[in-house]
């Protein structure tokens, strides 16, 4: 019963930030359309703060799901110094990129939450490291001030003899 608990809670909670995740990429391309009146750099600025605040909300999310694991369904603990929702969420953090220091430990079922969210991290920072890359593509295609220097690329024309000709 606690095992199936944990699986749907994580489960839940994996669902909320993939949607969360989706809005703000599509969202995020949509605004970038907007934002004409912005350098090329800006634009890409914007687009790299709304992943991240994402990101930080994807954190929080699971932080109040553990919290809530604990102490209402009882699903386990955090071993190490977990006092408050900061500690909450440092382990999320943590948990989210994959880096597990190891000073705060998962014991119980919330280990399929911890692992549930280590996968949904690793996924979900890769979504937006694409975006960003496509963001980037599409701008310094359009942008003047990088098509000189991509011109090699494009051509048989060496990168020395674009520079050349500036």
């Amino acid at each position: 019963m606690e095992l199936t608990l944990a699986i749907t809670l994580s489960m839940m909670v994996v669902l909320l930030t993939l949607f969360l995740q989706y809005e703000t990429m599509f969202y995020a391309w949509k605004l970038s359309d907007q934002l004409t009146f912005m350098p090329t750099q800006a634009r890409i600025m914007v687009l790299v703060l709304l992943n991240i605040l994402a990101h930080f909300v994807h954190i929080t999310i699971f932080a109040g799901a553990y919290m809530l694991a604990i102490s209402q369904f009882k699903l386990g603990t955090l071993v190490g110094e977990v006092h408050d929702f900061l500690d909450f969420y440092y382990f999320s953090t943590v948990t989210y990129v994959s880096l597990g220091y190891g000073d705060i430990i998962p014991k119980g079922q919330i280990r399929i939450m911890a692992s549930i969210q280590g996968v949904t991290g690793l996924i979900l920072i890769g979504c937006s490291v694409s975006l960003i890359f496509l963001f980037m593509e599409r701008y310094w295609r359009q942008d003047p001030q990088h098509s000189s220097q991509r011109q090699w690329q494009k051509s048989s024309v060496s990168l020395a003899e674009v520079r050349k000709n500036k």
